[in-house]
């Protein structure tokens, strides 16, 4: 799943964080009617599309289109609905795991 931050900016920044010990319990359903392509989660009311791809340009483009394809498919809007309404509302965050020079800092 990952490793514990003590402490880190959003999309670790400085390409660092100070690491941690811990445990946590997750628990994953499994949707298996769904064939995607990418990981998508739900969080509460909030759906997280998952983009994996280098350089991150190609990453949020993946995201992007998941986005796109949830909104025709599940909310079933027309698409020019869809597009507009991502553009408003899809929130793009950035974590690792990354290479410093995939995210464009520490050369």
């Amino acid at each position: 799943m990952g490793d514990y931050h003590a402490g880190k900016g959003w999309g670790e920044p400085a390409c660092v964080s100070l690491e941690g010990c811990g445990e946590a319990t997750v628990r994953i359903d499994l949707e298996k009617s769904l064939a995607l392509e990418y990981p998508r989660l739900r969080v509460g009311r909030t759906t997280v599309c998952v983009g994996i791809g280098r350089p991150v340009k190609e990453a949020s483009a993946v995201v992007v289109d998941q986005a796109h394809d949830l909104l025709l498919d599940t909310f079933e809007m027309a698409p020019f609905e869809a597009y507009a309404y991502a553009s408003a509302k899809v929130d793009l965050k950035f974590g690792g795991p990354a290479s410093p020079t995939d995210i464009g800092c520490c050369s």
